[in-house]
């Protein structure tokens, strides 16, 4: 802190409602000028995560609070204008940096479900500023265990028929292998896709912690997660490389890390961008999205069974046998089917062949 003519509070890398906030809850009436540094300076500074975190800091230095209170602790949280302390971002991240540090975490109080999760992390929840100031509020009672475990809303037991379709799921199941499925509308290739999921195991406590962290620093529900869903992740087919991957200012996880643990969903495979498809080939081998920017690397983990569905042409009725409809020329089939590059294809490991079910749901 410096002194100085004018009553300011300047901090970078920090917006100016934050500012103002800051400002008129600790800052207002005790120094003339009060000057925060974030450092390492070589790290950028982004989110409303330091809110709270900075507002500590300057009560404690303007012996507002005891400092023996905030030593060694970890913050994070968003201040509303009003004072109340609010969830962000990736919280359950900071609450596994925290664990790891072996400090006790400060932070919204609407966070200790899903901090629960965390294993040996002390917890002290504040709804509000004004709760700190005789020093750290009491330890937040967090529940010892994860939300109850639940496998979602959909099964493979509602499918009727599909003989085919279910046999390759379950061996991509058991055998952890990649899956295209290929037949007409209407041949319940989505429907067999969403059921993906039912029959693979639940998350154990550490995949599930694993996958909730990437969740929760992509500002999702966690709840799924920490209950044992495994996630999966269907994004549409007008989907950049940079939402399919990874990427932005700052960078977020992609799809394909959202389905980390779980099972990625690309339907009509052909209609993706080229770039978008290629770009999925290192997490397909290597298990991970390794992101290089100016700013610096990311690395996101991304281990996923990979489900793709296609029409075996562009009007989608190339051998159906009700609706001998097709008059697709074979070098337009060919092209289609070339939209899909070899690298592709060929981690597939399993594929079938999806025909029109009476008794089955739509593709």
């Amino acid at each position: 802190m410096s002194g100085g003519s004018a009553s300011a509070l300047g901090i970078n890398g920090l917006g100016r409602i934050g500012k103002l906030t800051l400002w008129h809850h600790v800052a207002r009436g005790h120094y003339p000028r009060i000057v925060v540094n974030l450092a390492p300076a070589t790290v950028r500074k982004h989110g409303t995560g330091f809110d709270l975190p900075i507002a500590l800091s300057i009560l404690a230095a303007t012996s507002q609070v005891p400092r023996t209170a905030l030593a060694g602790a970890a913050a994070v949280g968003e201040l509303a204008l009003d004072g109340r302390v609010l969830p962000v971002a990736g919280t359950l991240a900071h609450a596994v940096g925290a664990v790891r540090r072996g400090a006790p975490l400060v932070g919204p109080s609407e966070c200790r479900d899903a901090v629960g999760s965390v294993s040996g992390l002390a917890f002290h929840g504040a709804s509000a500023l004004s709760e700190f100031r005789h020093g750290l509020p009491a330890l937040t009672p967090t529940p010892s265990a994860s939300l109850m475990r639940d496998r979602g809303t959909v099964d493979m037991q509602e499918v009727a028929g599909q003989a085919a379709g279910k046999r390759v799921l379950e061996i991509s199941a058991v055998g952890e292998l990649n899956v295209l499925l290929v037949g007409p509308p209407g041949g319940g290739k989505t429907m067999l896709a969403r059921r993906l999921p039912s029959i693979l195991p639940l998350l154990d406590p550490c995949e599930a912690l694993e996958t909730a962290v990437i969740h929760s620093v992509a500002g999702l529900d966690e709840r799924r997660a920490l209950s044992g869903q495994r996630p999966f992740r269907a994004p549409h087919h007008t989907t950049s490389t940079a939402g399919l991957v990874g990427g932005g200012t700052p960078p977020r996880p992609g799809e394909a890390s959202l389905a980390h643990n779980g099972v990625l969903f690309l339907d009509e495979l052909a209609e993706f961008g080229p770039a978008a498809l290629q770009a999925l080939r290192q997490p397909i081998e290597d298990g991970e999205v390794r992101l290089v920017r100016a700013e610096g690397r990311v690395t996101y983990p991304a281990r996923f069974t990979l489900v793709t569905a296609m029409n075996p042409c562009p009007c989608g009725f190339f051998g159906d046998s009700e609706r001998d409809t097709c008059r697709c020329p074979e070098s337009l089939v060919a092209r289609y089917r070339a939209r899909v590059g070899g690298p592709l294809r060929d981690p597939a490991a399993s594929a079938a062949s999806a025909p029109r079910s009476r008794r089955g749901g739509s593709a």
